[in-house]
Protein backbone atom coordinates (compact mmCIF):
# COMPACT_ATOMS: atom_id res chain seq x y z
CA UNK A 1 0.00 0.00 0.00
CA UNK A 2 2.53 2.30 0.74
CA UNK A 3 4.51 1.45 -1.87
CA UNK A 4 1.51 2.03 -4.35
CA UNK A 5 0.86 5.65 -2.58
CA UNK A 6 4.79 6.60 -3.20
CA UNK A 7 4.41 5.72 -6.92
CA UNK A 8 1.04 7.71 -7.31
CA UNK A 9 3.01 10.71 -5.32
CA UNK A 10 5.94 10.50 -8.03
CA UNK A 11 3.39 10.23 -10.91
CA UNK A 12 1.63 13.21 -9.00
CA UNK A 13 4.20 15.78 -9.25
CA UNK A 14 5.61 14.68 -12.69
CA UNK A 15 1.96 15.57 -13.94
CA UNK A 16 2.39 18.46 -12.05
CA UNK A 17 6.28 19.54 -12.90
CA UNK A 18 6.85 19.95 -9.73
CA UNK A 19 10.78 19.70 -9.81
CA UNK A 20 11.43 20.63 -6.43
CA UNK A 21 9.07 18.29 -4.74
CA UNK A 22 11.07 15.46 -7.19
CA UNK A 23 13.91 16.61 -6.40
CA UNK A 24 13.10 16.10 -2.50
CA UNK A 25 12.48 12.77 -3.17
CA UNK A 26 16.01 11.99 -4.67
CA UNK A 27 16.83 12.03 -1.18
CA UNK A 28 14.39 9.05 -0.07
CA UNK A 29 15.69 5.96 1.86
CA UNK A 30 14.06 3.66 -0.69
CA UNK A 31 16.23 2.77 -3.63
CA UNK A 32 12.78 2.83 -5.90
CA UNK A 33 11.86 5.89 -5.32
CA UNK A 34 14.73 7.49 -6.01
CA UNK A 35 14.58 5.76 -9.56
CA UNK A 36 11.36 6.72 -10.04
CA UNK A 37 11.77 10.07 -8.62
CA UNK A 38 14.95 10.54 -10.80
CA UNK A 39 12.76 8.70 -14.51
CA UNK A 40 10.19 11.45 -13.84
CA UNK A 41 12.90 14.57 -13.97
CA UNK A 42 14.43 13.06 -16.91
CA UNK A 43 11.28 13.09 -18.38
CA UNK A 44 10.68 16.59 -17.67
CA UNK A 45 13.87 17.81 -19.13
CA UNK A 46 15.11 21.47 -18.70
CA UNK A 47 18.11 22.89 -16.89
CA UNK A 48 15.81 22.69 -13.52
CA UNK A 49 15.72 19.21 -13.80
CA UNK A 50 19.52 18.77 -14.16
CA UNK A 51 20.61 20.73 -11.76
CA UNK A 52 18.55 19.07 -9.57
CA UNK A 53 19.95 15.80 -10.10
CA UNK A 54 23.29 16.92 -10.18
CA UNK A 55 22.94 18.29 -6.41
CA UNK A 56 21.76 15.00 -5.55
CA UNK A 57 24.77 13.49 -5.99
CA UNK A 58 26.20 15.01 -3.47
CA UNK A 59 26.80 12.23 -0.63
CA UNK A 60 24.74 9.74 -2.58
CA UNK A 61 26.17 6.11 -2.69
CA UNK A 62 27.62 4.51 -6.20
CA UNK A 63 24.17 2.89 -6.60
CA UNK A 64 22.06 6.44 -6.85
CA UNK A 65 24.79 8.12 -8.27
CA UNK A 66 24.78 5.64 -11.46
CA UNK A 67 20.64 6.22 -11.22
CA UNK A 68 21.17 9.97 -11.57
CA UNK A 69 24.06 9.97 -14.14
CA UNK A 70 22.10 8.07 -16.68
CA UNK A 71 19.10 10.11 -16.29
CA UNK A 72 21.05 13.15 -16.90
CA UNK A 73 22.86 11.48 -19.84
CA UNK A 74 19.01 11.11 -20.92
CA UNK A 75 18.34 14.83 -20.43
CA UNK A 76 21.26 15.81 -22.45
CA UNK A 77 22.06 19.57 -21.01
CA UNK A 78 24.94 20.60 -22.16
CA UNK A 79 25.29 21.93 -18.94
CA UNK A 80 25.83 18.74 -17.13
CA UNK A 81 29.20 18.28 -19.16
CA UNK A 82 31.63 19.23 -16.68
CA UNK A 83 30.34 17.97 -13.71
CA UNK A 84 30.08 14.63 -15.76
CA UNK A 85 33.67 15.14 -16.80
CA UNK A 86 34.82 14.90 -13.18
CA UNK A 87 32.60 11.55 -12.70
CA UNK A 88 34.57 9.80 -15.29
CA UNK A 89 37.33 9.40 -12.88
CA UNK A 90 35.40 8.19 -10.15
CA UNK A 91 36.66 4.82 -8.32
CA UNK A 92 34.07 4.54 -6.01
CA UNK A 93 33.30 0.77 -4.80
CA UNK A 94 30.53 0.05 -6.64
CA UNK A 95 31.47 -3.20 -8.51
CA UNK A 96 34.26 -1.81 -11.19
CA UNK A 97 34.05 1.96 -11.38
CA UNK A 98 30.66 1.87 -13.25
CA UNK A 99 29.67 5.45 -12.20
CA UNK A 100 32.45 6.63 -14.54
CA UNK A 101 31.07 4.29 -16.96
CA UNK A 102 27.72 5.64 -16.63
CA UNK A 103 29.25 9.61 -16.84
CA UNK A 104 31.38 8.17 -20.33
CA UNK A 105 27.48 6.81 -21.43
CA UNK A 106 26.13 9.88 -20.38
CA UNK A 107 28.66 12.39 -21.86
CA UNK A 108 27.90 10.23 -25.18
CA UNK A 109 24.60 11.25 -25.42
CA UNK A 110 24.51 14.64 -24.67
CA UNK A 111 28.12 14.97 -27.39
CA UNK A 112 29.00 18.12 -28.03
CA UNK A 113 32.87 19.77 -28.08
CA UNK A 114 32.97 19.55 -24.60
CA UNK A 115 32.36 16.27 -23.89
CA UNK A 116 34.34 14.92 -26.79
CA UNK A 117 37.04 16.83 -25.29
CA UNK A 118 36.95 15.65 -22.18
CA UNK A 119 36.36 11.94 -23.28
CA UNK A 120 39.87 12.26 -25.40
CA UNK A 121 41.48 14.25 -22.82
CA UNK A 122 40.58 10.77 -19.93
CA UNK A 123 41.33 8.47 -23.31
CA UNK A 124 45.00 9.84 -22.81
CA UNK A 125 45.60 10.31 -19.78
CA UNK A 126 48.09 7.26 -19.10
CA UNK A 127 46.66 7.47 -15.54
CA UNK A 128 42.69 7.09 -16.14
CA UNK A 129 41.45 4.69 -13.32
CA UNK A 130 38.29 3.41 -15.76
CA UNK A 131 37.79 1.83 -18.28
CA UNK A 132 39.01 2.88 -21.50
CA UNK A 133 36.61 1.35 -23.11
CA UNK A 134 33.67 2.91 -22.09
CA UNK A 135 35.53 6.29 -22.99
CA UNK A 136 35.83 4.47 -26.78
CA UNK A 137 32.45 3.36 -26.89
CA UNK A 138 31.03 7.30 -25.66
CA UNK A 139 32.92 9.03 -29.11
CA UNK A 140 31.67 5.91 -31.23
CA UNK A 141 27.83 7.16 -29.56
CA UNK A 142 28.81 10.62 -30.48
CA UNK A 143 29.92 10.09 -34.30
CA UNK A 144 26.86 7.63 -34.55
CA UNK A 145 24.64 10.69 -33.14
CA UNK A 146 23.52 12.42 -36.18
CA UNK A 147 23.32 9.67 -38.25
CA UNK A 148 20.45 7.64 -36.30
CA UNK A 149 18.44 10.13 -34.70
CA UNK A 150 16.92 11.31 -37.43
CA UNK A 151 16.73 8.06 -38.77
CA UNK A 152 12.43 6.60 -38.38
CA UNK A 153 11.95 3.22 -36.82
CA UNK A 154 11.24 0.39 -39.59
CA UNK A 155 7.88 -0.39 -36.99
CA UNK A 156 6.22 0.78 -34.05
CA UNK A 157 7.81 -0.41 -30.72
CA UNK A 158 7.57 1.11 -27.14
CA UNK A 159 10.16 3.09 -27.16
CA UNK A 160 8.71 5.23 -30.65
CA UNK A 161 7.71 7.47 -28.20
CA UNK A 162 10.75 8.73 -27.26
CA UNK A 163 12.12 8.22 -30.92
CA UNK A 164 9.44 11.40 -31.56
CA UNK A 165 11.03 13.01 -29.22
CA UNK A 166 14.69 12.95 -30.51
CA UNK A 167 13.25 13.35 -34.01
CA UNK A 168 12.01 16.79 -33.08
CA UNK A 169 15.25 17.43 -30.72
CA UNK A 170 17.03 16.80 -34.46
CA UNK A 171 14.94 19.44 -36.16
CA UNK A 172 13.45 16.88 -38.08
CA UNK A 173 9.88 18.06 -37.14
CA UNK A 174 8.02 16.47 -40.09
CA UNK A 175 9.33 13.09 -39.79
CA UNK A 176 8.51 13.56 -36.02
CA UNK A 177 4.92 14.57 -36.71
CA UNK A 178 4.42 11.27 -39.47
CA UNK A 179 5.87 9.35 -36.63
CA UNK A 180 3.47 10.66 -33.87
CA UNK A 181 0.46 10.25 -36.35
CA UNK A 182 1.02 6.46 -37.06
CA UNK A 183 1.82 5.79 -33.10
CA UNK A 184 -1.18 7.51 -32.36
CA UNK A 185 -3.66 5.27 -35.66
CA UNK A 186 -1.56 1.73 -34.14
CA UNK A 187 -3.01 3.16 -30.81
CA UNK A 188 -6.49 3.38 -31.71
CA UNK A 189 -6.35 -0.09 -34.03
CA UNK A 190 -5.35 -1.60 -30.59
CA UNK A 191 -7.23 0.14 -28.17
CA UNK A 192 -5.43 3.25 -27.01
CA UNK A 193 -7.11 2.47 -23.37
CA UNK A 194 -4.96 -0.12 -22.95
CA UNK A 195 -1.37 0.51 -21.63
CA UNK A 196 -0.55 -3.41 -21.60
CA UNK A 197 -0.64 -3.30 -25.66
CA UNK A 198 2.29 -2.03 -27.70
CA UNK A 199 0.18 0.52 -29.42
CA UNK A 200 -1.07 1.85 -26.59
CA UNK A 201 1.94 2.00 -24.58
CA UNK A 202 3.65 3.78 -27.64
CA UNK A 203 1.32 6.29 -27.86
CA UNK A 204 1.22 7.09 -23.94
CA UNK A 205 4.73 7.39 -23.85
CA UNK A 206 4.62 9.79 -26.33
CA UNK A 207 1.45 11.71 -25.19
CA UNK A 208 3.38 11.82 -21.74
CA UNK A 209 6.44 13.44 -22.72
CA UNK A 210 7.27 16.75 -21.30
CA UNK A 211 7.64 19.69 -23.72
CA UNK A 212 9.72 21.32 -21.32
CA UNK A 213 13.01 19.41 -22.80
CA UNK A 214 11.77 19.94 -26.43
CA UNK A 215 11.07 23.73 -25.78
CA UNK A 216 14.63 23.85 -24.41
CA UNK A 217 16.51 22.71 -27.56
CA UNK A 218 14.17 24.18 -29.73
CA UNK A 219 15.66 27.27 -28.38
CA UNK A 220 19.04 26.29 -29.45
CA UNK A 221 17.82 25.03 -33.06
CA UNK A 222 15.93 27.82 -33.88
CA UNK A 223 16.79 30.83 -31.73
CA UNK A 224 13.75 31.55 -30.64
CA UNK A 225 13.12 32.61 -27.03
CA UNK A 226 10.74 30.52 -25.61
CA UNK A 227 8.12 31.67 -22.49
CA UNK A 228 7.74 28.76 -19.38
CA UNK A 229 6.65 25.34 -20.87
CA UNK A 230 3.18 25.09 -20.08
CA UNK A 231 2.33 28.64 -19.66
CA UNK A 232 -0.29 30.08 -21.75
CA UNK A 233 1.88 32.75 -23.34
CA UNK A 234 3.57 30.28 -25.01
CA UNK A 235 1.77 31.00 -28.08
CA UNK A 236 3.51 34.50 -28.65
CA UNK A 237 6.41 32.26 -29.44
CA UNK A 238 4.71 31.24 -32.87
CA UNK A 239 3.58 34.38 -33.53
CA UNK A 240 0.14 34.67 -31.76
CA UNK A 241 -0.73 31.44 -33.08
CA UNK A 242 -3.44 29.96 -31.25
CA UNK A 243 -2.40 26.87 -29.14
CA UNK A 244 -4.47 23.67 -30.49
CA UNK A 245 -5.08 21.66 -27.77
CA UNK A 246 -2.79 21.06 -24.51
CA UNK A 247 1.01 21.75 -25.12
CA UNK A 248 2.26 20.06 -22.34
CA UNK A 249 2.70 16.64 -24.66
CA UNK A 250 4.74 16.19 -27.50
CA UNK A 251 1.84 15.62 -29.70
CA UNK A 252 0.65 19.06 -28.63
CA UNK A 253 3.85 20.95 -29.39
CA UNK A 254 4.22 19.32 -32.76
CA UNK A 255 0.38 20.32 -33.57
CA UNK A 256 1.19 24.45 -32.41
CA UNK A 257 4.38 23.91 -34.34
CA UNK A 258 4.31 25.88 -37.80
CA UNK A 259 4.52 24.47 -40.38
CA UNK A 260 7.41 25.85 -42.12
CA UNK A 261 9.75 26.74 -38.84
CA UNK A 262 13.09 24.57 -39.62
CA UNK A 263 16.26 24.39 -37.69
CA UNK A 264 18.82 27.22 -37.94
CA UNK A 265 22.59 26.39 -38.32
CA UNK A 266 22.44 26.17 -34.67
CA UNK A 267 23.12 22.25 -33.95
CA UNK A 268 21.07 20.54 -31.50
CA UNK A 269 22.86 19.29 -27.79
CA UNK A 270 23.80 15.64 -28.36
CA UNK A 271 24.32 16.27 -32.01
CA UNK A 272 27.76 17.82 -33.06
CA UNK A 273 29.43 18.18 -36.15
CA UNK A 274 32.28 16.52 -37.51
CA UNK A 275 34.68 19.19 -36.83
CA UNK A 276 35.65 18.74 -33.20
CA UNK A 277 35.24 15.09 -33.08
CA UNK A 278 38.14 14.94 -36.50
CA UNK A 279 39.92 17.20 -34.34
CA UNK A 280 39.53 14.94 -30.88
CA UNK A 281 40.34 11.77 -32.78
CA UNK A 282 43.37 12.65 -34.30
CA UNK A 283 44.77 14.21 -31.91
CA UNK A 284 44.51 10.65 -30.14
CA UNK A 285 46.01 9.19 -33.43
CA UNK A 286 49.00 11.59 -32.76
CA UNK A 287 49.58 10.64 -29.70
CA UNK A 288 51.96 8.02 -28.06
CA UNK A 289 48.99 6.45 -27.04
CA UNK A 290 48.15 2.60 -26.92
CA UNK A 291 44.58 3.81 -28.53
CA UNK A 292 45.84 4.83 -31.70
CA UNK A 293 44.46 2.16 -33.96
CA UNK A 294 41.03 2.50 -32.24
CA UNK A 295 41.65 6.01 -33.38
CA UNK A 296 42.15 4.60 -37.37
CA UNK A 297 39.35 2.54 -37.09
CA UNK A 298 37.11 5.69 -35.83
CA UNK A 299 38.31 7.90 -38.24
CA UNK A 300 37.39 5.21 -40.89
CA UNK A 301 33.76 5.19 -39.24
CA UNK A 302 33.62 8.87 -39.22
CA UNK A 303 34.54 9.88 -42.75
CA UNK A 304 35.18 12.79 -44.21
CA UNK A 305 38.36 14.94 -45.86
CA UNK A 306 39.90 15.56 -42.15
CA UNK A 307 39.95 12.26 -41.44
CA UNK A 308 41.22 10.64 -44.95
CA UNK A 309 44.40 13.93 -44.95
CA UNK A 310 45.05 12.76 -41.29
CA UNK A 311 44.77 8.78 -42.20
CA UNK A 312 47.04 9.32 -45.38
CA UNK A 313 49.58 11.27 -43.02
CA UNK A 314 49.86 7.77 -41.03
CA UNK A 315 51.08 5.80 -44.55
CA UNK A 316 54.60 7.00 -43.19
CA UNK A 317 54.04 6.57 -39.42
CA UNK A 318 57.03 4.56 -37.66
CA UNK A 319 54.80 1.82 -36.32
CA UNK A 320 53.95 -0.76 -39.03
CA UNK A 321 50.82 -1.60 -37.38
CA UNK A 322 49.43 1.54 -37.51
CA UNK A 323 50.54 2.19 -41.28
CA UNK A 324 48.37 -0.64 -42.36
CA UNK A 325 45.50 0.15 -40.20
CA UNK A 326 45.34 3.30 -42.04
CA UNK A 327 46.08 1.58 -45.65
CA UNK A 328 42.50 -0.40 -44.59
CA UNK A 329 41.05 1.96 -43.73
CA UNK A 330 41.57 4.19 -46.70
CA UNK A 331 40.58 1.73 -48.77
CA UNK A 332 37.48 0.85 -46.71
CA UNK A 333 36.59 4.46 -47.51
CA UNK A 334 37.44 4.53 -50.92
CA UNK A 335 39.28 7.17 -50.46
CA UNK A 336 42.23 7.17 -54.01
CA UNK A 337 45.69 7.77 -52.50
CA UNK A 338 48.79 8.72 -54.80
CA UNK A 339 51.53 6.45 -55.86
CA UNK A 340 54.00 8.80 -54.00
CA UNK A 341 52.03 8.50 -50.74
CA UNK A 342 51.91 4.98 -50.98
CA UNK A 343 55.88 4.47 -52.04
CA UNK A 344 56.82 3.64 -48.43
CA UNK A 345 54.07 1.61 -47.71
CA UNK A 346 55.19 -0.57 -51.35
CA UNK A 347 58.55 -1.28 -50.35
CA UNK A 348 57.56 -2.08 -46.55
CA UNK A 349 59.14 -4.62 -45.20
CA UNK A 350 56.02 -6.09 -43.62
CA UNK A 351 54.44 -8.39 -46.57
CA UNK A 352 50.50 -7.52 -45.31
CA UNK A 353 51.84 -3.66 -45.52
CA UNK A 354 52.97 -4.19 -48.76
CA UNK A 355 49.78 -5.90 -49.60
CA UNK A 356 47.34 -3.42 -48.67
CA UNK A 357 49.28 -1.40 -50.28
CA UNK A 358 48.78 -3.20 -53.73
CA UNK A 359 44.60 -2.92 -52.89
CA UNK A 360 44.86 1.05 -52.17
CA UNK A 361 46.59 0.90 -56.00
CA UNK A 362 43.05 -0.51 -57.14
CA UNK A 363 41.56 3.46 -57.05
CA UNK A 364 44.60 4.55 -58.82
CA UNK A 365 44.48 5.05 -62.43
CA UNK A 366 47.67 5.70 -65.04
CA UNK A 367 50.71 4.35 -66.39
CA UNK A 368 52.42 5.37 -62.59
CA UNK A 369 50.17 2.95 -60.64
CA UNK A 370 50.45 -0.04 -63.63
CA UNK A 371 54.58 0.51 -63.24
CA UNK A 372 54.27 0.24 -59.68
CA UNK A 373 51.71 -2.85 -59.62
CA UNK A 374 54.37 -4.64 -62.43
CA UNK A 375 57.52 -4.12 -60.01
CA UNK A 376 55.48 -5.81 -57.37
CA UNK A 377 54.91 -9.06 -59.24
CA UNK A 378 58.17 -9.52 -58.73
CA UNK A 379 57.64 -9.24 -54.37
CA UNK A 380 58.85 -12.01 -52.36
CA UNK A 381 55.64 -12.83 -51.38
CA UNK A 382 53.56 -14.44 -53.16
CA UNK A 383 50.17 -13.08 -51.90
CA UNK A 384 51.29 -9.48 -53.06
CA UNK A 385 52.29 -11.36 -56.16
CA UNK A 386 49.01 -12.52 -55.91
CA UNK A 387 46.84 -9.15 -55.59
CA UNK A 388 48.84 -7.35 -57.94
CA UNK A 389 48.61 -9.57 -60.39
CA UNK A 390 44.63 -9.68 -59.99
CA UNK A 391 44.47 -5.32 -59.74
CA UNK A 392 46.92 -5.10 -62.28
CA UNK A 393 45.36 -7.05 -64.98
CA UNK A 394 42.18 -5.40 -64.80
CA UNK A 395 44.26 -2.15 -66.14
CA UNK A 396 46.86 -4.21 -68.50
CA UNK A 397 46.21 -8.06 -69.09
CA UNK A 398 49.54 -8.52 -70.80
CA UNK A 399 50.83 -8.71 -67.25
CA UNK A 400 48.46 -12.40 -67.44
CA UNK A 401 51.53 -14.10 -68.96
CA UNK A 402 53.62 -12.70 -65.46
CA UNK A 403 50.91 -14.60 -63.71
CA UNK A 404 50.75 -18.01 -65.34
CA UNK A 405 54.29 -18.21 -65.18
CA UNK A 406 55.25 -17.81 -61.54
CA UNK A 407 56.88 -20.15 -59.30
CA UNK A 408 54.09 -19.90 -56.97
CA UNK A 409 50.68 -22.30 -57.74
CA UNK A 410 48.45 -19.96 -56.15
CA UNK A 411 49.51 -16.98 -58.68
CA UNK A 412 49.17 -19.33 -61.30
CA UNK A 413 45.95 -20.30 -60.28
CA UNK A 414 44.81 -16.26 -59.17
CA UNK A 415 45.95 -15.78 -63.05
CA UNK A 416 43.26 -18.30 -64.21
CA UNK A 417 40.81 -16.58 -61.74
CA UNK A 418 41.45 -13.00 -63.38
CA UNK A 419 41.27 -14.19 -66.72
CA UNK A 420 38.31 -16.09 -66.33
CA UNK A 421 36.83 -12.89 -64.55
CA UNK A 422 38.56 -10.85 -67.33
CA UNK A 423 36.92 -12.98 -69.66
CA UNK A 424 38.64 -11.65 -73.02
CA UNK A 425 39.39 -14.17 -75.73
CA UNK A 426 42.41 -11.98 -76.49
CA UNK A 427 44.24 -13.74 -73.31
CA UNK A 428 43.75 -16.95 -74.49
CA UNK A 429 47.27 -17.57 -75.75
CA UNK A 430 48.19 -16.04 -72.54
CA UNK A 431 46.76 -18.54 -70.40
CA UNK A 432 47.26 -22.08 -72.82
CA UNK A 433 50.39 -22.87 -70.40
CA UNK A 434 48.34 -23.53 -67.74
CA UNK A 435 46.25 -26.53 -69.47
CA UNK A 436 49.82 -28.09 -68.36
CA UNK A 437 49.97 -26.92 -64.70
CA UNK A 438 50.36 -29.61 -62.19
CA UNK A 439 47.94 -27.33 -59.75
CA UNK A 440 45.21 -28.84 -60.65
CA UNK A 441 42.44 -25.81 -59.69
CA UNK A 442 44.73 -23.36 -61.79
CA UNK A 443 44.15 -26.35 -64.57
CA UNK A 444 40.78 -26.88 -64.27
CA UNK A 445 39.65 -23.33 -64.31
CA UNK A 446 41.98 -22.70 -67.24
CA UNK A 447 41.04 -25.56 -69.50
CA UNK A 448 37.50 -24.14 -68.69
CA UNK A 449 37.84 -20.89 -69.61
CA UNK A 450 39.24 -21.65 -72.95
CA UNK A 451 36.74 -24.27 -74.22
CA UNK A 452 33.99 -21.03 -73.22
CA UNK A 453 36.06 -19.29 -75.52
CA UNK A 454 36.24 -21.75 -78.47
CA UNK A 455 39.52 -21.80 -78.29
CA UNK A 456 41.37 -24.95 -79.93
CA UNK A 457 44.71 -23.43 -80.19
CA UNK A 458 47.55 -25.40 -81.61
CA UNK A 459 46.94 -28.74 -79.57
CA UNK A 460 43.00 -29.55 -79.10
CA UNK A 461 44.12 -32.82 -77.50
CA UNK A 462 45.91 -30.93 -74.57
CA UNK A 463 42.52 -28.73 -74.21
CA UNK A 464 39.97 -31.90 -73.86
CA UNK A 465 42.45 -33.85 -71.36
CA UNK A 466 42.58 -30.41 -69.29
CA UNK A 467 38.78 -30.25 -69.01
CA UNK A 468 38.75 -34.01 -68.63
CA UNK A 469 36.41 -34.55 -71.38
CA UNK A 470 37.63 -38.29 -71.81
CA UNK A 471 35.18 -39.36 -74.84
CA UNK A 472 36.71 -36.16 -76.61
CA UNK A 473 39.96 -37.35 -75.38
CA UNK A 474 39.18 -41.17 -76.99
CA UNK A 475 37.63 -40.26 -80.08
CA UNK A 476 40.57 -38.24 -80.97
CA UNK A 477 42.67 -41.40 -81.41
CA UNK A 478 46.36 -42.30 -81.44
CA UNK A 479 47.08 -38.54 -81.12
CA UNK A 480 45.31 -38.47 -77.66
CA UNK A 481 47.82 -41.69 -76.85
CA UNK A 482 51.35 -39.85 -76.43
CA UNK A 483 49.84 -36.22 -74.09
CA UNK A 484 47.48 -38.44 -72.14
CA UNK A 485 50.64 -40.49 -70.60
CA UNK A 486 52.42 -37.33 -70.17
CA UNK A 487 50.31 -36.35 -68.12
CA UNK A 488 49.90 -39.80 -66.08
CA UNK A 489 53.81 -39.14 -65.91
CA UNK A 490 54.17 -35.81 -65.39
CA UNK A 491 51.22 -33.95 -64.37
CA UNK A 492 48.84 -35.54 -62.32
CA UNK A 493 49.83 -35.91 -58.42
CA UNK A 494 48.92 -38.54 -56.30
CA UNK A 495 45.26 -38.76 -55.22
CA UNK A 496 44.52 -36.71 -57.82
CA UNK A 497 40.43 -37.50 -58.82
CA UNK A 498 41.06 -36.55 -62.45
CA UNK A 499 44.21 -39.56 -62.60
CA UNK A 500 42.29 -42.50 -62.25
CA UNK A 501 39.62 -41.47 -65.07
CA UNK A 502 42.60 -40.40 -67.12
CA UNK A 503 44.30 -43.96 -66.80
CA UNK A 504 40.95 -44.77 -67.55
CA UNK A 505 40.73 -43.19 -70.97
CA UNK A 506 44.12 -44.42 -72.13
CA UNK A 507 42.99 -48.13 -71.47
CA UNK A 508 40.21 -47.68 -74.23
CA UNK A 509 42.53 -45.91 -76.07
CA UNK A 510 45.00 -49.20 -76.45
CA UNK A 511 42.35 -51.34 -76.25
CA UNK A 512 40.62 -49.44 -79.38
CA UNK A 513 43.70 -48.71 -81.25
CA UNK A 514 46.51 -51.73 -80.00
CA UNK A 515 49.71 -51.51 -81.80
CA UNK A 516 48.77 -47.87 -83.40
CA UNK A 517 50.16 -46.57 -80.25
CA UNK A 518 53.24 -45.38 -79.98
CA UNK A 519 56.04 -47.74 -78.31
CA UNK A 520 56.63 -45.51 -75.55
CA UNK A 521 53.45 -45.08 -74.33
CA UNK A 522 53.05 -48.45 -74.21
CA UNK A 523 56.30 -49.65 -72.74
CA UNK A 524 55.34 -46.70 -70.35
CA UNK A 525 52.09 -48.61 -69.67
CA UNK A 526 53.28 -51.65 -69.54
CA UNK A 527 55.16 -50.78 -66.36
CA UNK A 528 53.11 -48.44 -64.57
CA UNK A 529 52.42 -49.04 -60.99
CA UNK A 530 49.51 -48.88 -59.06
CA UNK A 531 48.91 -45.59 -57.37
CA UNK A 532 47.26 -43.97 -54.35
CA UNK A 533 43.44 -42.61 -55.37
CA UNK A 534 41.64 -40.05 -54.35
CA UNK A 535 40.95 -39.40 -50.78
CA UNK A 536 37.84 -40.94 -49.35
CA UNK A 537 36.32 -40.92 -45.64
CA UNK A 538 35.47 -43.40 -44.12
CA UNK A 539 32.63 -43.73 -40.54
CA UNK A 540 34.48 -43.93 -37.57
CA UNK A 541 37.82 -44.00 -38.85
CA UNK A 542 40.29 -41.68 -40.14
CA UNK A 543 39.83 -40.51 -44.14
CA UNK A 544 41.96 -43.12 -46.16
CA UNK A 545 43.79 -43.01 -50.11
CA UNK A 546 42.55 -46.51 -51.74
CA UNK A 547 45.35 -47.75 -53.75
CA UNK A 548 44.10 -47.62 -57.67
CA UNK A 549 45.18 -50.92 -59.51
CA UNK A 550 46.76 -50.27 -62.91
CA UNK A 551 46.75 -54.03 -63.75
CA UNK A 552 44.71 -53.63 -66.30
CA UNK A 553 46.63 -50.49 -68.38
CA UNK A 554 49.64 -52.78 -67.99
CA UNK A 555 48.10 -56.29 -69.62
CA UNK A 556 46.61 -54.16 -72.39
CA UNK A 557 49.84 -52.50 -73.04
CA UNK A 558 51.99 -55.60 -73.10
CA UNK A 559 49.79 -57.44 -75.28
CA UNK A 560 49.94 -54.69 -77.95
CA UNK A 561 53.80 -55.09 -77.86
CA UNK A 562 53.69 -58.48 -78.73
CA UNK A 563 51.19 -58.26 -81.33
CA UNK A 564 51.92 -57.29 -84.52
CA UNK A 565 51.54 -53.96 -86.33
Amino acid sequence: MLERYRRRKVDALERAGDVAGLAELLHHDRPATVSEAAGALSRIGGRGAVEALLAALEGSDAGTSRQIVRRVGEIGDPAATDRLAGLLYDTADDGGGRVGQDAAKALGRIGGPAAVGALVDALLDEGFPGRRAALRDALRTIMRSRRSTTVRPTRLTRDAGGQARQLVWAGDFGTARALLSEIADGAASVGAASDMTWGGAAYAKASAESAAATVYRLEMMTGHSLDTPGAPSLGTAFEEQALVGTFATLEGFLANLPEDMEATSHPPAGLPDDEPIAEALIRVLRSDDADRLWAVDALRDLGGPEAVAALGECLDDEDAMVRRAALMALNGMDAPASVAALGKCLDDESWPIRLAAVAALRKVSGSEAIAALREMLDDESHEVRKAALAVAARMDGEVLSRGVNDPHEEVRWRAALVAADLDDPRWADALAPLLTEPFRPARAWAAGTLRRWSWAGDDPVQLAIAACAWDEVVEAGVAAAGPLMRMLDEIYAENEPDKEEAMQALERLVAAHGREIPDEVLHAGAEFDDFAGAWTSMADSDDYAPLVDASELRRLCREALQSER
